[in-house]
């Protein structure tokens, strides 16, 4: 799966928190207001690219576009997590973990969800 620039995946966050199922580019450009400044061009051009590479359908009604995440949220996450570990942990799990350990960003919460994920995984094995 292709991954996508920031500012794409922040228009993709967008529609995927959307509490109805399709938004219009102004929704969008109101739903981002907070922490950009984006005209409704620039957001307009992004759903456009991501309608292109398929990761958002779009309908017209009258004289509004509407547009839908079409790629599943955690589909994608786990396309960014298995790229971002290939790069920096040789696709290591352990690597993975022991990076974000060693800065000291792994809570005791963290560790006991990890620890659970992994009996629960051995169980599925057996």
């Amino acid at each position: 799966m292709e991954l996508l620039p920031d500012a794409e995946l922040e228009v993709m966050n967008v529609l995927w928190d959307s509490p109805g199922s399709t938004m219009t580019s102004r929704e969008v450009v109101n739903a981002l207001s907070d922490s950009h400044v984006w005209k409704i061009q620039t957001v307009s051009t992004f759903l456009t690219r991501l309608c292109e590479r398929g990761f958002v359908s779009k309908t017209r009604t009258g004289r509004e576009i509407n547009y839908a995440a079409i790629v599943d949220r955690g589909e994608y996450m786990s396309a960014e997590a298995r790229s971002f570990a290939s790069k920096h942990a040789g696709f290591s799990l352990k690597g993975l973990v022991a990076a974000f350990a060693d800065q000291g960003t792994v809570s005791e919460r963290d560790i006991h969800e990890l620890s659970a994920w992994i009996e629960a995984r051995r169980t599925e094995d057996d």
